[in-house]
């Protein structure tokens, strides 16, 4: 599970990039050469909502873990991703703070925000559109079947080997992610929202009593 919340937070950072500055849109992105539909979502929304269903699947094509829930994105920088099912687990970005809670073991894990997304290979999550420099992104359009874009990692030692983003028409359907050992993650999106209305409560996280606490903020 630990891998696939680092991958989370990888994906979600680069789902809360930030076209600069702040009138920069679809056609400034266009201009840098990456596809219509990638920059047509990544400048179209400055808060996001969306009930999502997760399956990993192994090597083999095994299901390994399922899982459902919430997220919730603010720009810049702020995410809740609400896992409900099949057990309780809460990951809670803000400016400062990544809070990652699980329910069951009554345990949160608090760590630096610059230290657990902006040295991600997603990068930067606000300012331009420079963090997508760290992959080879292709395009492709069918009338059909909609869009997926793919975006390969240009490091060698990501935690994953690429990201399949699918549109129809301009709204994420999913997001498949294949890691370095040959995982698949698959995450399908629902009842989506864009520019909903959110409370500040959302991205601030307090520990409930009785929980355990691993604080990595001064490691």
């Amino acid at each position: 599970m630990a891998a696939c919340i680092r991958l989370l937070l990888q994906i979600v950072a680069l789902l809360l990039i930030a076209v600069a500055p702040a009138n920069a849109g679809t056609n400034d992105c266009a201009d840098q050469g990456y596809p219509a539909v990638l920059c047509g979502f990544l400048t179209s929304f400055d808060s996001y909502r969306a009930d999502f269903e997760q399956v990993v699947s192994d090597e083999a094509g095994e299901i390994v873990e399922e899982g459902s829930g919430t997220l919730w994105l603010q720009r810049p920088g702020m995410f809740r991703w609400n896992y409900s099912a099949p057990w309780e687990q809460l990951i809670v970005a803000n400016s400062t703070e990544i809070w990652i809670y699980d329910t069951e073991l009554e345990q949160a894990t608090v760590r630096p925000a610059d230290g657990a997304i902006a040295q991600t290979p997603a990068g930067l999550l606000a300012g331009n559109l420079a963090a997508l420099e760290n992959y080879s992104i292709t395009a492709v359009y069918d009338e059909d079947d909609g869009s997926r874009v793919t975006l390969v990692p240009r490091a060698g030692n990501s935690d994953f080997r690429e990201i399949i983003l699918s549109f129809a028409e301009s709204r994420l359907e999913s997001l498949a992610i294949q890691d370095s050992f040959g995982q698949h993650t698959l995450i399908a999106f629902e009842n989506t929202q864009r520019n909903p209305p959110l409370s500040a409560d959302l991205f601030s996280f307090v520990l409930p009593d009785g929980a355990d606490l691993i604080d990595q903020r001064n490691n």
